[in-house]
């Protein structure tokens, strides 16, 4: 995974939180980790966290999971997605994960096709 993006996302983090009056204790409280762990994802020293932690940080600084991620916003478009008439899929990833495309709301398909764009710009392999 690309970690060029690093410093951004821990000012991120930060002037969020700040942005928002919140103390490195509020934030832990919220997300449920200690205020030494939020401090450590300010600072990089901790480079990733766990994909609940993810969600629920997002949650508490009123930003998307994907700016956690380094997956920077892109302009998405109803003309960028698919209508439920031109596309009637599932995806299945692990017998824990599916995804039926058409049972997203629109917000979702938007964070959903930023999540493909990222993941095609940064882990097809060489040639494809």
């Amino acid at each position: 995974m690309r970690r060029d993006n690093k410093v951004k996302i821990n000012e991120l983090i930060k002037s969020k939180r700040i942005e928002m009056g919140l103390t490195l204790e509020d934030v832990g409280k919220k997300v449920g980790v200690g205020k030494s762990t939020v401090r450590k994802w300010e600072t990089g020293d901790i480079e990733s966290m766990r994909s609940n932690k993810i969600s629920l940080l997002a949650s508490v600084l009123d930003i998307s999971p994907l700016s956690l991620l380094g997956i920077e916003e892109i302009e998405i478009t109803d003309k960028h997605l698919v209508s439920s008439n031109d596309y009637s899929g599932s995806f299945i990833i692990t017998p824990e994960v599916k995804l039926d495309y058409n049972d997203l709301t629109p917000e979702g398909k938007k964070q959903f096709a930023m999540f493909l764009k990222y993941l095609q710009e940064n882990y097809l392999k060489e040639g494809d």
